[in-house]
């Protein structure tokens, strides 16, 4: 199911290792994980959806980092689709250009052991 509305955020995000994101940099786009393989698409979420998203998915990692893209540069391979808890989370059925990343955020472990955003950085 694909879904747009009027409140479509203007900007997706990919939560990546420092790895990752290394790599994206040496190839130019963001490497598959295997459930992104599995699914047949990149899981993405929205800035709203990160924190929760790092907190139930990446338990073994204690930094990460938050690959922002601009909504409109990913074009009609981004699809907002139906997931837990039937909340609309966004998902790119096709590549991700490392150089669509429009920003870089940190996210690193708070004192109670959940992810927090740290300070904004730069690609």
């Amino acid at each position: 199911m694909t879904e747009k509305s009027a409140s479509t955020p203007a900007i997706v995000c990919r939560i990546a290792t420092p790895r990752e994101w290394k790599e994206a940099r040496r190839t130019g786009l963001l490497p598959l994980r295997d459930i992104d393989a599995q699914d047949g698409f990149l899981h993405l979420s929205s800035i709203d959806q990160v924190l929760g998203t790092a907190n139930r998915h990446f338990d073994n990692e204690n930094a990460l980092l938050v690959l922002c893209a601009q909504t409109s540069s990913l074009g009609e391979a981004l699809r907002w689709e139906r997931s837990r808890g039937g909340e609309l989370f966004p998902h790119l059925y096709g590549p991700f250009d490392a150089a669509l990343v429009c920003e870089v955020r940190s996210l690193c472990r708070d004192p109670s052991g959940d992810f927090a955003f740290e300070g904004r950085s730069s690609k």
